[in-house]
């Protein structure tokens, strides 16, 4: 009996087919499976091998030729006894191995075969369940950023371990250990650091060579990535006119990757511009690929969401392939996941679910035309992002460029765009569809600061409502504290699902401090109540804010936020949330500001598959 056995990888990727090659004789029973190259979505395709299942032992043959590929393989159990062959040589044995089943693996040309025999003695025939040929898959570690640990923890490794290993092939250090960077490589992933551009851009090219030296030589970094360019400005603060010459300078004897950084790609007809693609696709030593950051801030509407992804991802970061399809196996699109708010935030419309946004971005990089063969995806920003989003965008990972699905995540769980939870979060226009309950007449009103929002929340973009208000954190509603008794805020939550969780999210600031731009970072009071009988509180933080300036500006004349985090399960589908100044130890006159109010489903550890 034979059985067809051969991958061949070409430079352009497409994959051909050699000739068959014999299956051994005489297992105990085989079962023979076939998995023929087609493709699962854009980026993900199935490998083609000859399995050899003799009950409780497996067999495979494949063969990579001509270029390296990531490859995943997922048995139906658990496994022991594993060993990967090269060309008779073993390379790979149970080390590589996640959770006893799966392994993800750059493979150099060349025949392989893989054994392993179950480890649970119930398994009558061990099947391969999935064996693909996957992209790169970045993302960036998650790390501390301004204090928000207190929120989120800092056992990062502990929370996330497996997922990374679960979901992605290559990473930035972000906050983690050599330690916990070296369990990460043992399962034969790829860890790189980042050096600036700047050297590059300001004509120092000694410097950027030293700095990259400065790391390039230890053991546990297997390249780098150069942070970031202007595409759209070759000669510009951020250019990249010397970064051929730049790159020569930099002594690689190990030959290790090196990756480039690109924002604002969007091909202009520059010659300049395919002459630094095709030099971060080939650089003078090591590997090489372009990466462009594509970070897109939520919009009011479903409709507008997904015009501005398609515009931003397909035809903008696109662009290129257009005039070098070549490039598509070393172009990669790294999406933004960071809503650390107040540190930086893409997530600034409150009413919206960003974990269904961030779905519909992979989705859309998974299937439309303009992304087929993309050598890399992924994201930047886990070092800016709350621990419920980097949970589901791990997650995304593995849905769409793991397991090649086409479908999207969301649907398994029904999160949706707009889940009409709560309105009016953002205070825009006026308080409506808020109940308002003052200490006294006047004590609760709109108002705004004009340009402060960014400051005390660093919210992405230039996100506006229908009626042109900016989503940027200017516009709240204030409460006025009072000797004659406490100020709520209330409305009704509607549509809730009793017995699921729900995260609510609202931030608190000076209006005071605000407005004489006053940096006295504090616990300012305001907090929410809802009834027992109503929904239970599972979990109850702040932070505190208590940063000297900005990310990105010296100004330290801002209010420093509350970021409130609550997470409750309803008990009934309607539930009255109440936001009160009660407890706060403001003195009477002190004005203080509540805005993005924001109840949506919370994807918890415990609903992880």
């Amino acid at each position: 009996m034979r059985k067809f056995c051969s991958l061949m990888l070409l430079a352009s990727s497409t994959l051909v087919f050699g000739a068959a090659a014999p299956c051994p004789e005489k297992p105990v029973q085989i079962k023979e499976s076939s998995f023929e190259g087609e493709y699962l979505n854009n980026l993900v395709r199935k490998m083609d091998c000859t399995v050899q299942c003799g009950a409780d032992k497996l067999t495979a043959q494949f063969e990579i030729v001509k270029n390296d590929a990531w490859v995943f393989m997922e048995f139906s159990a658990p496994v022991k006894d594993f060993a990967l062959e090269k060309d008779g040589k073993v390379v790979a044995d149970s080390k590589v191995l996640v959770k006893s089943r799966e392994f993800m693996l750059d493979l150099t040309p060349g025949k392989y075969s893989v054994r392993a025999a179950s480890a649970d003695p119930r398994i009558k025939m061990l099947e391969i369940k999935r064996f693909n040929r996957v992209p790169e898959i970045y993302y960036y570690a998650p790390s501390s950023a301004g204090g928000m640990h207190i929120l989120d923890g800092a056992d990062y490794w502990q929370q996330l371990g497996d997922q990374l290993l679960s979901s992605t092939n290559l990473i930035a250090n972000g906050g983690l250990s050599r330690e916990e960077l070296g369990i990460y490589r043992s399962a034969g992933r790829k860890v790189f650091f980042n050096t600036m551009n700047k050297p590059v851009s300001d004509h120092k090219l000694e410097v950027f060579a030293a700095n990259v030296h400065s790391k390039l030589g230890f053991e546990f970094f297997d390249g780098f990535t150069v942070d970031e360019f202007d595409f759209a400005n070759p000669r510009g603060g951020m250019g990249y006119m010397d970064y051929e010459k730049a790159l020569k300078l930099v002594k690689n004897p190990q030959n290790k990757r090196m990756y480039t950084w690109s924002y604002s790609v969007k091909y202009t007809g520059k010659p300049e511009q395919l002459a630094f693609v095709k030099l971060c696709a080939n650089p003078p030593s090591g590997k090489g690929r372009l990466m462009t950051e594509v970070y897109l801030e939520s919009k009011e509407t479903e409709a507008e969401a997904k015009e501005f992804i398609e515009r931003r991802v397909c035809k903008d970061a696109a662009s290129i392939l257009q005039q070098l399809p070549e490039l598509a196996p070393h172009y990669g699109i790294v999406l933004g996941n960071f809503n650390a708010m107040p540190i930086l935030t893409q997530e600034v419309v409150p009413e919206v679910d960003y974990k269904y946004y961030l779905d519909w971005q992979m989705h859309t990089i998974a299937n439309h035309p303009s992304c087929k063969d993309l050598g890399l995806v992924g994201y930047w920003g886990g070092n800016y992002c709350q621990e419920e989003l980097q949970r589901w965008c791990l997650l995304l990972l593995r849905h769409y460029f793991v397991e090649g699905n086409k479908s999207m995540l969301s649907e398994k769980y029904g999160y949706k765009y707009r889940p009409g939870i709560l309105q009016n979060g953002d205070f825009l226009e006026d308080l409506s569809s808020w109940q308002v309950f003052p200490a006294e007449a006047g004590s609760i009103r709109q108002d705004s600061v004009k340009g402060h929002g960014y400051l005390m929340q660093c919210r992405w973009g230039s996100t506006k409502s229908a009626n042109g208000k900016a989503y940027n954190g200017d516009a709240a509603a204030v409460m006025v504290k009072s000797d004659k008794g406490i100020n709520i805020l209330s409305q009704k939550m509607v549509n809730l699902i009793p017995g699921k969780p729900y995260v609510l999210h609202y931030v608190v600031g000076s209006f005071d401090d605000a407005k004489n731009k006053v940096n006295n970072p504090r616990y300012y009071g305001v907090e929410v109540q809802l009834d027992p009988a109503e929904a239970s509180i599972r979990h109850s933080k702040v932070f505190i804010d208590q940063r000297e300036k900005h990310r990105y500006h010296s100004d330290k004349g801002f209010s420093r936020a509350n970021l409130h985090r609550v997470i409750f399960v309803p008990k009934t589908s309607e539930v009255t949330l109440n936001l009160t100044d009660g407890s706060s130890k403001e003195k009477a006159g002190t004005q203080l500001m509540v805005n993005f109010v924001q109840v949506k489903p919370y994807f918890a550890p415990e609903m992880m598959p």
